[in-house]
């Protein structure tokens, strides 16, 4: 049986064999070019897709982390309007008392020296300073009550500081709007 495979193989005309099957393959060859460039395009376009969600993504990441920053921003605004707004109320507390009652009291001096010592951290040094003033001359209207001077100078330094924590009503307002206006973001 041997011998005959090798009589077989020997005589068969390899040529042909070879054009038949190049025949055939080339059909063959053919197809899986075509099936490889389909494969090929589908994962282009599948990748083209890929990166274009991800470049979405990302698009929508920034725009979150903007409107996180906007509101972090708006957050911290209103926590510091809470605590200005506190601040400036307690001024105008003790401003309202001293105009309906004509005089101050030392614990009402104290309950403002106290309830506005923060100010330094919240506004800038003017306001620092202004509520200082309001507190010296606080401070020299209950003194000169207490003393017992009642000579035309003493009356005359009594009103003008009288008048002027009254007048600081509006002069407040004016000082303390620089920090307390939401009109502009």
């Amino acid at each position: 049986m041997l011998m005959s495979l090798k009589t077989i193989l020997s005589s068969t005309d390899w040529i042909r064999v070879t054009s038949v099957l190049q025949a055939f393959l080339t059909p063959v060859v053919a197809i899986a070019t075509v099936v490889l460039g389909f494969v090929t395009v589908r994962i282009q376009r599948s990748q083209a897709r890929a990166a274009q969600q991800q470049a979405d993504t990302a698009r929508q990441q920034a725009e979150t982390a903007r409107q996180q920053a906007e509101t972090n921003r708006l957050q911290y605004r209103l926590a510091m309007f809470e605590k200005r707004m506190k601040v400036f109320n307690t001024t105008m507390e003790l401003l309202g008392a001293i105009a309906r009652d004509a005089r101050v009291e030392l614990d009402q001096l104290f309950t403002f020296i106290r309830e506005t010592r923060d100010d330094v951290f919240l506004f800038g040094p003017e306001i620092d300073e202004y509520i200082n003033e309001i507190y010296r001359n606080g401070v020299e209207l209950n003194t000169r009550e207490f003393t017992g001077e009642h000579g035309q100078e003493a009356i005359a330094r009594r009103t003008e500081l009288l008048q002027w924590l009254v007048e600081q009503m509006g002069v407040a307002k004016t000082k303390f709007l620089k920090y307390l206006d939401f009109r502009e973001p």
